[in-house]
């Protein structure tokens, strides 16, 4: 999210945004508001044009590092089955069409797998609109931990 203000000409602009990656997107919005409501130099088209050329290069490192591919997701059969989190709810692991699929009932993404830097398996989205959200996958396979930086989210197997 970002806000400002010019004073002077008793004008502004406030975008809320609630994404990672967003913060390419909030300096192409203001630069277009600048150049519609102030004449600044047209700027905004190419911040927009690099946006997407970094993000697509960010997918592709993503993709890189994570593997749906079947030989690498064959563990995933022993999670499959339902999970609830207290906080964000239901969510189903299931297999179809040979691949893994977590459907929450808003949503649903293919599944595939990473590794973090101990070494340890984790659980990841492939497809949006939460590609890359990863899950640490307990030892006994009976909880997928979602960890959100402040607050860790837990979906228990039921």
């Amino acid at each position: 999210s970002d806000m400002f203000f010019i004073p002077d000409a008793n004008a502004g602009m406030v975008v809320l945004a609630n994404a990672a990656g967003a913060n390419r997107f909030l300096g192409a919005a203001k630069q277009k508001y600048l150049e519609l409501s102030f004449g600044a130099a047209p700027r905004a088209a190419k911040l927009v044009e690099y946006a997407a050329a970094k993000e697509k290069e960010s997918m592709e490192k993503l993709r890189e590092r994570i593997s749906p591919a079947p030989a690498k997701t064959r563990w995933l059969k022993s999670l499959v089955g339902s999970y609830a989190s207290p906080h964000l709810g239901a969510a189903e692991l299931r297999k179809e069409d040979g691949r893994f699929i977590m459907d929450v009932g808003e949503w649903r993404s293919e599944l595939g797998v990473a590794t973090d830097a101990e070494g340890e398996r984790l659980l990841a989205l492939t497809s949006p609109p939460f590609t890359g959200l990863e899950f640490m996958v307990s030892k006994d396979g009976r909880t997928l931990t979602l960890d959100g930086g402040q607050m860790k989210y837990v979906f228990e197997r039921k």
